[in-house]
């Protein structure tokens, strides 16, 4: 099997790319370059995957739709009014972001 695996995608499911850890620059980079290699894709979403022998780096190729869905999802998680600066831990452009709940 080559170094990159490329996994069927099964139907109404998107084709996933996973590769072992290289220097992460050329990881993600060669993953998302693979994923807007697909036809219709507009947008790439990658993550990192812990794994038992080793981690993975996963990138998924979306569409146009699906790319207003994830839009929509990141909207709907935004505060109605700003929240102050040392209330919204991050890490990078990863923030965590407090829901109130539903019971309130």
């Amino acid at each position: 099997m080559s170094e990159e695996e490329i996994k069927p995608a099964a139907p109404q499911r998107p084709q996933v790319y996973a590769t072992p850890i290289v220097k992460m620059t050329e990881q993600v980079g060669q993953n998302v370059l693979s994923a807007l290699d697909q036809p219709g894709t507009v947008a790439v979403i990658s993550t990192l995957v812990p794994g038992i022998q080793a981690d993975r780096i996963v990138s998924v190729p979306l569409s146009r739709q699906q790319l207003g869905e994830v839009q929509e999802l990141l909207n709907s998680l935004v505060p109605a009014e700003p929240v102050a600066e040392e209330d919204m831990p991050c890490v990078g452009f990863h923030c965590e972001m407090q829901r109130t709940s539903e019971a309130d």
